[in-house]
């Protein structure tokens, strides 16, 4: 693999996280669009996921039935979608989304590590506070509108990772052109590089590190006991008029957990090799 292709797979993975944490807030007229963009991004990354999920983006054919856009418009209007198919759909999709993660009456799919990893199963646990200290760490504001260990707070967390690896990895490079062009004697040079003199502040390979290390104390760890619950949830039995609805989050999660889990065994692959 070539640089390039490795700095284009990691955008992709960053971009990866940020649908997924995008996908399981509540719905809007982009549901449907981030669903497509996420398959197609898993497509490239890890193709066996969507051999294993194979329903994920054809899920969505109820949704153009329904009106729903897609992103694209026709000039003169023609495929305008009805505001009123379009908006029951997106009912449809809030309804199953409040059923499964929100409640009030009852909450079949905690979206919260700590009701997974602590015995207690109860919100701002050990596992909690542990999510907190490594936002901290990054210097992140603690004012989230949801607990830290939400499956949302947990995928955009990831995000952020990879994007400074991505920004580390930019660093770095600039470092080593201006290095390279001070001993060449360019027009300014010294013959030594201040900027390649000063230790780099940003390692892309301790991003990459901390995402491992993330994955395996946090996401890596309850996920697949969440995506049990969602299929439990979303089975025949509890898909009454939502079907379009359940099966999405079903296969949603289905493919998240398939994700996490390639996604780790790769960074631990970096670390072994």
């Amino acid at each position: 693999m070539t640089m390039d292709q490795a700095l284009i797979r990691t955008e992709h993975r960053a971009r990866v996280y940020k649908l997924l944490s995008d996908c399981y807030q509540s719905p809007d007229a982009e549901f449907p669009a981030r669903v497509r963009e996420l398959s197609g991004l898993l497509n490239a990354l890890h193709p066996e996921i969507l051999l294993e999920v194979p329903n994920m983006p054809d899920g969505l054919d109820d949704a153009d039935d329904k009106g729903v856009p897609d992103g694209t418009d026709a000039s003169d209007g023609s495929d305008v979608p009805d505001d009123s198919e379009t908006r029951s759909f997106l009912e449809e999709l809030k309804v199953e989304h409040a059923r499964l993660f929100i409640g009030p009456f009852s909450l079949p799919v905690p979206p919260y590590g700590s009701m997974y990893l602590d015995r207690e199963e109860h919100l701002m646990a050990e596992s909690t506070k542990d999510v907190h200290q490594w936002y901290l760490s990054e210097g992140i504001e603690t004012a989230l509108k949801e607990m830290p260990d939400h499956i949302c707070i947990e995928l955009e967390f990831l995000y952020l990772l990879i994007y400074r690896e991505l920004k580390a990895q930019e660093q770095t490079e600039r470092s080593h052109d201006a290095g390279r062009e001070d001993r060449a004697g360019r027009p300014g040079g010294t013959g030594h590089s201040q900027v390649a003199r000063q230790k780099s502040t940003a390692d892309p390979a301790t991003y990459r590190d901390k995402q491992r290390r993330f994955l395996e104390q946090h996401p890596g760890r309850w996920i697949p006991a969440f995506e049990k619950k969602v299929r439990e949830h979303t089975g025949s039995a509890h898909t009454g008029s939502a079907h379009t609805g359940s099966a999405l989050y079903r296969d949603l999660a289905a493919a998240t957990r398939r994700f996490i889990a390639a996604d780790l065994a790769e960074l631990r692959r970096d670390v072994s090799g």
